[in-house]
């Protein structure tokens, strides 16, 4: 699975519980990415991530 897609699996599976509380940190550490991965998959950062997983 590529790291793009660890991020948009991981994310959804903590959004169901609500978009405020899934933080980029959470999102990260479960994903076991850097902060620079998401930036440089979603250069708008959250918001872009979450929109794809919608």
């Amino acid at each position: 699975m590529s790291t793009r897609h660890r991020l948009i699996d991981n994310t959804i599976a903590l959004i169901r519980r609500g978009v405020g509380s899934a933080s980029v940190s959470e999102i990260l550490e479960l994903s076991g990415v850097a902060r620079r991965t998401l930036c440089l998959n979603f250069p708008d950062g959250k918001p872009a991530l979450v929109a794809v997983c919608r």
